[in-house]
C-alpha cells in the first residue's frame, strides 16, 4: 500500500515502491494506453487520457465512473526521464485551480521508490480529496506488474511519422541511431542482423510486422552477449520480441512507444534498458531533431 509521508493544508507527500525500474514507471506516466488502466482512483472504472509529453505539453485526463466523469487538465513542466515529472493539475476538486504534483523516481536495488507531492491545493478539503492518489500509486504498481516480463517505453519525438518508421523498417534508417553494421530484408519474414564489433554483441531477427508509418515488430532468432558481461545465458535475447509502435499527431510530432517484449526476466535486464534508453531516448532523438545520431561505429562499445 502507498503511504502518506506529510500532510498539510495544502500539500500531499505519498511514497510508493514499485517492482519495475524507474525507466518502465517514468513510461507509464507519459503513456495515454498505460493511463487509462491505472489513472482511476475510487471507483473510477476507467480513464481516457489524451497527452503532449513535452515540457510545455498539455494533458487531459478524464475518470470515469459508473454515475460520473471528472475532468482533469494540466501542463508538463519538468520532464526529465528517468528521474523526475512535474506538471500543474487542475479540476473540479481544486476548485479549478492550478496546483503542481511532482513525481520523483529513485532506484532501490531493482525496485523504484515513487515519491509524489501534490502542493498548492487551495485548502484542507482539497487536500483530503487528493488522497486518491494513494489508489492511483497502487494500482499503478499493480498494472505494471502485470506487464512485468517486458520492459516499454513511450517517447515524443518532433518529427513526422513517415521518418520515425523509417528508422525500424529500413537498414539506413537502423544506421543513424542504433548501429552502422546493419543488414537488413526489408519485408516481412526477411532477416535483420544488427552487429556491434567491438562490444562483441549481435542480434539477429526475423520481421514480424510492417504496417507503415504505424508498426515495426522484430522476433529476435539469435543473439550473444560478450563473454565478458559476465551473464550465463548469453543468448537469452533469443524468443524475445522488439516492437516499435507509432503514432502521428496533427502538430507533425509523433509518438513511439517501444516494448521488448520478455525482456524484464532475463540477467541482462538491467544493462539492456539503460542501453535501450541511450539508443532511443538520445541517440534517435539526436539524429530526428539534429541529423546527426550516436550509432555504434567500429570503435564504439555497446551492450
Amino acid at each position: 500500500m502507498a503511504d502518506i509521508i506529510e500532510q498539510t493544508n495544502d500539500k500531499l507527500v505519498l511514497r510508493k515502491m514499485i517492482a519495475a525500474s524507474r525507466e518502465e514507471v517514468f513510461s507509464a506516466w507519459l503513456d495515454p494506453d498505460s493511463l487509462k488502466h491505472w489513472m482511476c482512483p475510487g471507483n473510477t472504472a476507467s480513464a481516457e487520457a489524451q497527452v503532449d509529453p513535452r515540457v510545455g505539453g498539455a494533458f487531459r485526463i478524464v475518470m470515469k465512473s459508473p454515475d460520473h466523469e471528472s475532468d482533469h487538465t494540466g501542463i508538463y513542466r519538468v520532464i526529465d526521464p528517468p528521474s523526475k515529472l512535474s506538471f500543474t493539475w487542475s479540476s473540479k476538486a481544486t476548485d479549478r485551480t492550478e496546483t503542481l504534483v511532482t513525481v520523483e523516481l529513485f532506484d532501490r536495488r531493482g525496485q523504484t521508490e515513487l515519491i509524489l507531492m501534490h502542493e498548492r491545493l487551495p485548502n484542507a478539503e482539497a487536500v483530503e480529496k487528493h488522497k486518491g492518489w494513494l489508489q492511483i500509486a497502487d494500482k499503478l504498481a499493480d498494472h505494471l506488474e502485470k506487464h512485468a516480463n517486458d520492459f516499454r517505453m513511450v517517447l515524443q519525438f518532433n518529427a513526422p511519422a513517415r521518418k520515425l518508421y523509417e528508422q525500424f523498417a529500413t537498414a539506413e534508417g537502423v544506421r543513424h541511431w542504433w548501429t552502422r553494421f546493419c543488414e537488413m530484408e526489408e519485408r516481412v519474414g526477411g532477416q535483420a542482423s544488427f552487429r556491434f564489433p567491438k562490444g562483441d554483441f549481435y542480434a539477429i531477427v526475423k520481421i514480424l510486422r510492417l504496417d507503415p508509418d504505424r508498426c515495426v515488430e522484430w522476433e529476435c532468432t539469435d543473439s550473444k552477449h560478450p563473454a565478458n558481461s559476465g551473464f550465463v545465458d548469453l543468448k537469452d535475447w533469443v524468443g524475445t520480441r522488439l516492437r516499435f509502435e507509432i503514432d502521428a499527431s496533427d502538430s507533425g510530432r509523433s509518438r513511439l512507444t517501444f516494448t521488448h517484449v520478455g525482456l524484464a526476466p532475463l540477467e541482462c535486464f538491467g544493462t539492456c534498458s539503460s542501453i535501450w534508453s541511450f539508443y532511443l531516448n538520445q541517440s534517435l532523438r539526436a539524429y530526428l531533431e539534429s541529423g546527426t545520431g550516436q550509432p555504434t561505429v567500429a570503435e564504439a562499445s555497446a551492450g
